[in-house]
Order: C-alpha cells, then structure tokens, then sequence
C-alpha cells in the first residue's frame, strides 16, 4: 500500500469485527507492506517478484497533479507499467486519495483518525461506492 492510511484501512477491514474481512480466512496470506509512498512501489515490486511473490498496490492517483516538483501522472504511470510488464497483479487507483474516495477528510494524525472514522463509520464512510471498491479489489486478490 501507498502509506499509513491505506494500511489504517487493510487494519480495519481485516482486524476490525466491523471490518468486511474480520472472519475472512483468506487474509492469512496476504501481507500488507507501507512503501511510504507510491514513488518506492517499484523497488518493492521488483525485489518480490524475484522472490516469486505475488503484489497487489493501492495508491492514491492524486488526480494526476503536479505537486511540488513532482508529477503524480508520471508515478501513476509507471505503476501501470509495473502491471502491464509482469511486476505486479492488480492495482487499484484511488482518485483523488483514499480519504475522499470514501467520504472522509485528512487529519493531522491520519492513519488514527481515519482509523477512527472507519470504527464510527464517520459520513457513512464504510456504506459508500469508494469503500465497496477496495472491498470488491481485496475479494479479488484472496479469490486469486
């Protein structure tokens, strides 16, 4: 996953009775990994897929802006052309981040808040279209 509020949302959905996948079996064998930003995607991807370890990746697509000096488009990019050359199974973009895709909004703290949110179910967060995707995306990758 992208960063922590990414793995904030794989803690909630796999370790949260609240979550989709609390009595899921299938989440044993799935390892949730912080590149600390999608810019490391590729060295994670790279140095798995030699060991013959199958990736998925979340990421937030950033709505392909430019932001300090750096090109969310460019990155967003070369994260398809890890799927497209074999690197990686499956990707899911989230547009513009995972926060807004479910309703909610960054905090200071945002792996704990969000976390919280998702707990309280905040805006109705967990019922939404952005929610049903990543728990559509993860029922695909226990499925493969």
């Amino acid at each position: 996953v992208e960063g922590s509020t990414e793995k904030a949302m794989f803690s909630f959905l796999f370790n949260n009775p609240k979550g989709a996948f609390y009595d899921e079996s299938g989440t044993a064998k799935i390892t949730i990994i912080d590149t600390v930003g999608k810019y490391h995607f590729y060295k994670f991807a790279n140095l798995l897929h030699k060991f013959g370890i199958k990736v998925w990746c979340i990421y937030d697509g950033d709505n392909d802006a430019c932001k300090h000096s750096i090109s969310h488009k460019i990155l967003n990019e070369n994260i398809q052309k890890l799927k497209t050359d074999g690197l990686i199974i499956d990707c899911l973009r989230i547009d513009p981040d995972l926060e807004a895709s479910i309703g909610l909004t960054k905090g200071e703290c945002a792996d704990v808040e969000f976390y919280v949110s998702l707990e309280e179910n905040n805006n109705k967060c967990t019922e939404n279209d952005g929610y049903k995707k990543i728990v559509d995306f993860v029922k695909s990758v226990i499925a493969s």
